[in-house]
Formats: structure tokens, sequence, C-alpha cells
């Protein structure tokens, strides 16, 4: 093949044996390729990068670099620095002699292209970054067995944990520290090959705290917790392979005059009396194993009891149990107490208390057994008239009161229970319930959440794995009437949550 050029023209010719060559075929043999990193989850673009001579004549595709190899690690900001990373097969082992040896090192971008098709100016590609699970560090200080405090800090791979500044940790003028108790526990989601690992002692809580805290005993009001993270970071940052990790630390606490062996002899429970007007339960009675204790008789509005105590025996099991009964007396009006509001008794309980208690509109109420209560506002009570609700204005429900409704209505789109002789509440300040007593057991996680009776979150407090709890009804809380157990006055837990024994 030759070139011919022509004065005439001023052009250029490619011939082949003499005759002029019309299409011209370019082969790819090297070149650059630009690379933009973009955030998966946003479609942020964070940095591009021109990979010199990304393209060969004897390559079939081209490998990326990392981001931490640019020196650009800061930009990951919770991202897996990989091209593709499968997360669901990240448990694979691939050597079983090595399972913690896990690689995020990127394949090929483009294993195969047509060099046809590439040129200099479509030589463009992208690299989207995986957002990674964050890693969460748990504090949990225990007094007397009993939590006193608790520290959480959660941060993102390729962050840095921030200072940690409101600890609490007891008085050590009346407590001190048993680091025998110490502990923790780690599990892994996106690493589950690794295994749900445990350390405790003397020896672990010295690693964690002594080592890095110039051998004083105990951890320091200030920047406790950190002292325990250093060991587990370097500089306090997070390294890719603590992503999706969860760690709980314990510590405990005891005062001077703790005995371990008198607190397991301590129980609490609910306690249930036998009377005329049903079941009556009283929460959260605390004694020692053997011991006897009087118990409060429930007070019920508009009746007499014909005791103010009755003996409970606090049984081996963790159980409280009283043989007595209670027989309520009805106040006649000329004792100053009549009252229409209905006793809390204990009939059948609503036979489908899962079916749905909304009516289609109907102007006549459906008569409906069950069981209300109140929340933390005091409730309003309505009368109905001419088709209408009115707001009654010199009666109200109380507080945390319980109520038995028979009726139901829809006015104007709301749903009212009738709880006594022309007096409604609507629906939405009150929750039904029916009555049940029994023991359910929570399931195998750290911490169990509780909700009050507004199906609002309890922040500060919760149930731990395995434990049981004896509940005294049924609930259905907040828009959904979801089902609840109810464990104490005002904290209810989730029939999903637990087992019932």
């Amino acid at each position: 093949m030759q070139l011919q050029y022509d004065d005439n023209t001023q052009t250029l010719s490619l011939l082949d044996d003499s005759k002029k060559v019309n299409h011209i075929t370019y082969e790819l043999i090297n070149g650059d390729a630009n690379v933009h990193y973009v955030f998966k989850d946003t479609g942020e673009e964070i940095y591009q990068k021109v990979h010199k001579e990304a393209f060969e004549s004897s390559e079939q595709d081209f490998t990326v670099k990392r981001l931490e190899s640019l020196e650009k690690g800061y930009l990951l900001k919770g991202h897996f620095d990989a091209v593709s990373i499968d997360l669901d097969n990240l448990a694979n082992v691939a050597d079983p002699l090595r399972p913690t040896d896990i690689s995020f090192e990127e394949e090929p971008l483009v294993k195969e292209f047509d060099r046809d098709k590439i040129n200099k100016d479509n030589a463009e590609f992208t690299v989207k970054l995986e957002k990674a699970k964050p890693t969460t560090f748990n504090l949990n200080v225990y007094l007397d067995g009993k939590i006193f405090s608790k520290q959480s800090v959660t941060a993102d791979i390729f962050t840095k944990i921030p200072k940690q500044t409101d600890e609490k940790l007891p008085d050590p003028a009346t407590a001190k520290l048993n680091n025998n108790k110490t502990y923790t526990d780690m599990s892994y989601s996106y690493f589950p090959q690794m295994g749900v690992s445990t350390m405790s002692g003397k020896a672990f809580h010295q690693t964690i705290f002594d080592v890095v805290n110039n051998g004083i005993d105990e951890p320091t009001t200030e920047d406790f917790f950190n002292q325990a993270l250093k060991y587990y970071t370097l500089d306090m940052r997070v390294r890719f392979m603590l992503a999706g990790r969860k760690q709980n630390i314990y510590i405990y606490y005891e005062s001077d005059d703790y005995s371990e062996e008198e607190a397991n002899s301590t129980v609490t429970s609910n306690v249930h009396i036998n009377s005329n007007l049903g079941l009556q339960t009283v929460l959260n009675v605390t004694g020692k194993k053997g011991e006897t204790v009087l118990v409060k008789v429930p007070q019920i509005e508009g009746y007499k009891p014909d005791k103010e105590t009755v003996k409970a025996k606090i049984n081996e099991d963790g159980t409280i149990t009283t043989d007595e009964k209670v027989k309520y007396y009805l106040i006649e009006d000329d004792e100053g107490s009549g009252s229409t509001k209905p006793p809390v008794t204990t009939p059948e309980p609503n036979p489908n208390p899962t079916s749905n208690p909304n009516p289609a509109p109907n102007p006549n109420p459906d008569k409906m057994n069950g069981f209300v209560g109140t929340m933390k506002q005091y409730v309003k009570l309505y009368q109905l008239e001419k088709g209408q609700m009115k707001l009654i204005t010199n009666k109200e429900l109380g507080k945390h009161s319980n109520w038995k409704f028979d009726q139901t209505i829809k006015v104007n789109g709301k749903i009212y229970y009738r709880v006594a002789t022309n007096e409604w509440v609507d629906a939405k300040t009150v929750y039904r319930y029916q009555v049940e007593s029994g023991i359910v057991e929570t399931k195998d996680k750290e911490f169990t959440s509780l909700v009050s009776s507004d199906a609002k979150l309890i922040s500060n407090r919760g149930l731990g794995a395995h434990s049981s709890w004896q509940y005294d009804r049924i609930a259905y809380l907040g828009d959904n009437e979801e089902k609840y157990y109810r464990v104490a006055t005002d904290e209810f837990i989730a029939f999903n949550d637990v087992i019932q024994k």
C-alpha cells in the first residue's frame, strides 16, 4: 500500500495495488480511559481519573486503580472501594484455612470490549461505589446487676469515630468496678463466616482498658468509651473490615453493700387476686424468695373491697401468688360515691379480638362487647343526640383507667365505643384489649423494645434476651391495632417479639 498526494485537490489518498482505498479501518492499539467514581446510592460523582494506557493491544480488558491507592481514600465516606461487589456472597469462604482472608480487589471494569467502537472520544467509564452498613459499638454499664447507663456510637467505614462526651459511671465512692465480669460480643452482617465472638474476664478488661490507659485499673469518667474503642481501631478510624459489625461491651459496678446472692433471691412479679368482679392484677410486686408480703388490694371506682391487703407468697420459681379472695361491694349513691362508671371486671373477652372493629357507616349502634383502656391523657366523653356526638363537659375518663364497652358506632367518619348509658369515647383516644394472663419469653436478641399504650417507643427501657415476663392483657395498639402483651402498667411488648410460654 502507498500514499498519493494530489496537487490539484490537495488531498492524500491511500492506494492498494494502484487502486484507491475508499474505506479505512482503524484498530485501537493502546490508549487512555477516563473513569468516573460515583456513589451508587445518590449518583453523585466524587472523583474522576484518567487512567494512562488503560488499553493495550495484547489485552481485552483493563483494571482501574483503587481510590485508596490514588491517595483518595477520604472520598469514600462509608462506601466500599470496589467496582463490583457481590454483597450477598461475601460470606463465602474461598480458602477454609484462611476464612478471614477477604479481598475487595477490583475485577476488570470491562472484560470484553469492541475495539471498533471505542475511540478517544468515548473511552469513558463509571465506577459505582457501594454503600456499606456502618459499624456500631454499644457500651452497657451495670450497677448491682441492673442497667445504669448506655452509650452507643455508630460510624461509617473510612471515617473517624467521634469523641464521646456524655459518659455516665456510678459514683466511685459508693460503687466498685468488678472487672472480672467485663465482657463483649461481636457479630458481622457482611462477614458471618467470622462468627459471633465473645471475650470476658479480667484479662479481657485489662486488654481493652488498662493497656491503653497506662495501667489504670478502672476507666475514668472522661473518654472511657474511647479507651475501649482504641483497641479495635487504628487512630479511631474505621477500616472496611468493620463494615456492618456490631459490638456490645458490658462492664459491671457493685455497691459496697451489694450481695449477688441476695440480689438473685429478690424477684419482681405481678400478683393476681380472685374477686367477685373477676381477676384483679397488682403489677410489679417485689420481695425475696420464701417470704410472705402484704399486697394492696386494687381499688375500683364505685366499689369498696372487703379488705385492704392480702398475703402473698414469693415462690422459688419467681412467681408471687395468693390464696385469698376479695369481695367488692357496690357503693350506693347515699354513701357519697354513686357512679355510673363501669368497674374493671373480667368477663369473657371479645371472642374475636383480631377482627376489624370499625363498622360501616350506620346510624344505629352495633353490639360489640370488649374492653378499652385510656392512655396518658384524660379522655373526653360524648353523648349521642339525633345522630351526632355532643361533648359532655362535666365528666371525663381518668388516665390509665379501664372500661367495659357494649356498643360501637360510626358518626361522621369516627368510631365511638359506649362505656356507659349514652356515654361514648372516641376510639382514637383509647385502645382495645382483652383480658388474658400468662407468661411470654423474649427471643434471642440482645434488646427487645417496649412501647407505651399510645404505641410510642420507650427509649430508656427494654427487655433482655431469653427473659420471662408475666402479662395481664392482650392489647391492640396504634392506628393499625397491632397485637401487644402488657407487662407493666404502661409497658407493652409486641406479639412477634416474644414466645408465649
